[in-house]
């Protein structure tokens, strides 16, 4: 009888050992699923922060220095950002409907962000050529003057 008691006392022991190791091993299995959870909340929380500066140019009324604006933070975040480990390249594809005749810079019909931006550069700089001082005031000073009587006027004052 006594030897009943004791393999009765042991089995007990086992029996309680196991439910204390199963109570510990569904209490890690809830942790982990919680910290996935929040894991999983904070990557689409960084992800929704990333994209709120890209979502102000998702809309159909874009204008072309929207466009400008788009392709050089694309490119600046694909130069200082983006890497093969975590981060990746964000690509900009932009197609013209029709093709502008006699165009000197934009004579393509597709552009990615950095020949967006090449010909935006090799634009602002032929305007910085052809922008020269006349009566000590540029080319886009008179151009945004106004009426013709206007700049006739001060043309007259500049040449006394």
């Amino acid at each position: 009888m006594e030897n009943a008691t004791k393999a009765l006392e042991m089995a007990g022991s086992v029996l309680i050992g196991v439910l204390i190791i199963g109570c510990i091993v569904y209490a890690y299995s809830q942790l982990s699923a919680i910290k996935r959870d929040e894991q999983t909340s904070e990557r689409v929380e960084q992800a929704a922060d990333f994209n709120k500066d890209y979502d102000a140019y998702n809309r159909d009324d874009l204008y072309g220095s929207d466009m400008f604006s788009l392709a050089n933070m694309i490119e600046n975040y694909n130069i200082k950002e983006s890497d093969t480990k975590y981060y990746g390249k964000i690509e900009i594809k932009v197609k013209l409907n029709t093709q502008v005749i006699n165009a000197t810079f934009f004579t393509d019909l597709s552009y990615n962000e950095s020949t967006l931006n090449e010909k935006y550069r090799d634009l602002t700089n032929a305007i910085k050529d052809v922008n020269k001082k006349y009566f000590k005031k540029t080319v886009s000073y008179w151009a945004n003057f106004g009426t013709s009587t206007r700049l006739e006027n001060q043309l007259r004052q500049e040449l006394r």
